[in-house]
């Protein structure tokens, strides 16, 4: 099962959700707004990537929060 981690003002998380659709894919989806996330949760996600925090964060919201 696939689960997308979503932010309701997100165009990036409607357009993957939109994808999913027209593939005919199932996923969870976890509004981190509504529902948040858990250690454990990052945790078993970073061990899924191959570049860490750099697979799953956008350089977009980096460069904000870093120039904020």
């Amino acid at each position: 099962m696939i689960t997308i981690y979503t932010v309701s003002s997100c165009t990036s998380c409607k357009k993957a959700k939109t994808w999913l659709n027209s593939h005919q894919l199932t996923y969870k989806e976890q509004n981190l707004g509504k529902e948040g996330i858990t250690k454990k949760e990052i945790l078993d996600i970073l061990t899924k990537t191959e570049n860490g925090i750099a697979s799953i964060v956008s350089s977009k919201s980096l460069c904000q929060r870093i120039g904020s």
